[in-house]
């Protein structure tokens, strides 16, 4: 699976199923990074992390999507809220060719001058302001919460609904209407709340205009954001677990390794079972998505899949470092930390099965009689 290509950082690898893309680059530098925003936009930038799916006409790499996921797991695995996922929203929107702000961004890119986060794209969070009609584009009015990193970035990519047609604006930062503050959400600086007091988006800062004939297009940037979110959740996972493992194996109660409890080890292998299933679901998704068979109930369900398990296995893990996983600078502290506040970006587990058992409840097809009887 090529997802796990880059689970082994002590050594060059290539980040794709069949070793074509990204050869011999070094990505290894992620597993020595900070979480801050800079330290990880410059690694990022020197990897040329941001053009690995920007098609070539616009000197982009061209590699396609894969790559990325395996870059969002690796930042997972570092616990960082770092918006590239987001940020690629840009690029997706560049790819398709309908706009001069898609394309202008796109240059920005290039230059590796250019970061952004995003508004309305996590499943459950969709952003439904005051929206008002004006001559040169719409006036929007309202607030949105735990968006990361929003004072570094340069623009905000926002998903709305224009006349009851999806779009996808861009808004620079630095707009006069926009407030921002830090939420300081369970002792964290790099989760805000974005303020519109009646900011001006217009239509030329549009990445998608609201067409009808752009809902398709816009249905697949959201599937590859969710599914980039998803490889994060699932690196945070991982990397929960390995530090965990390592701990208990090197920690001692009574004279024995905290591993050889069975209370312990069972526990740790019961969650990496789960880490596995995850991993197998997240690439088979990947893989229907790059073929373009990816319905948006599949990926809800790898998005909830993933969550589900990250919260579960952070919250099993802290237990096992004892005082140390209460440190604020421990990487347990850390990954305990962005597990929890990642499921803050999203709807409830609880909602999320609901809807997904709706679904099935709404297709499912009706068993004839005569096959029961039989």
């Amino acid at each position: 699976m090529f997802i796990d290509e880059l689970s082994d950082l002590k050594e060059l690898i290539t980040p794709t199923i069949h070793n074509a893309f990204v050869k011999g680059r070094d990505i290894k530098a992620l597993a020595s990074a900070t979480t801050e925003y800079a330290s990880l936009h410059r690694i990022l930038s020197e990897l040329e992390a941001y053009s690995y799916s920007l098609v070539s006409s616009l000197d982009g790499l061209d590699f396609g999507p894969r790559p990325t996921f395996t870059v969002s797991k690796e930042l997972g695995m570092l616990g960082s809220l770092f918006p590239y996922a987001e940020t690629l929203i840009c690029v997706d929107a560049a790819n398709v060719n309908i706009t001069d702000c898609a394309q202008q961004v796109a240059k920005r890119l290039i230059a590796n001058d250019f970061t952004a986060s995003g508004i309305g794209f996590c499943q459950g969070k969709e952003f439904a302001p005051r929206i008002t009609r004006c001559r040169e584009g719409i006036i929007i009015d309202g607030f949105y919460e735990n968006v990361p990193f929003a004072s570094s970035v340069n623009a905000l990519v926002i998903s709305i609904l224009v006349d009851g047609l999806e779009a996808i604006a861009m808004l620079d930062i630095k707009n006069k209407n926009l407030i921002i503050t830090n939420q300081n959400t369970l002792g964290c600086d790099e989760l805000f709340r974005v303020n519109f007091k009646n900011c001006t988006l217009l239509f030329e800062d549009f990445l998608i205009p609201p067409k009808q004939s752009h809902s398709a297009t816009i249905l697949h940037i959201k599937n590859l954001f969710k599914l980039r979110q998803a490889a994060k959740l699932l690196g945070m996972s991982i990397g929960m677990h390995k530090i965990t493992s390592s701990r208990a194996d090197n920690r001692t109660i009574s004279g024995l390794k905290l591993i050889d409890f069975q209370s312990v080890s069972f526990q740790l292998a019961k969650l990496m079972i789960e880490i596995y299933a995850c991993q197998l679901k997240l690439d088979e998704n990947i893989k229907s998505s790059v073929a373009g068979h990816l319905t948006p109930f599949e990926v809800t369900e790898v998005l909830a899949l993933t969550l589900d398990v990250a919260m579960r296995t952070a919250r099993t893990c802290i237990q096992f470092h004892g005082s140390s996983g209460l440190l604020s600078n421990s990487q347990a502290s850390v990954l305990y930390r962005a597990s929890m506040l990642e499921a803050l970006r999203y709807e409830s587990l609880q909602e999320q099965w609901k809807r997904l058992g709706k679904f099935y409840l709404d297709t499912a097809q009706e068993i004839p009689v005569a096959s029961l009887a039989g």
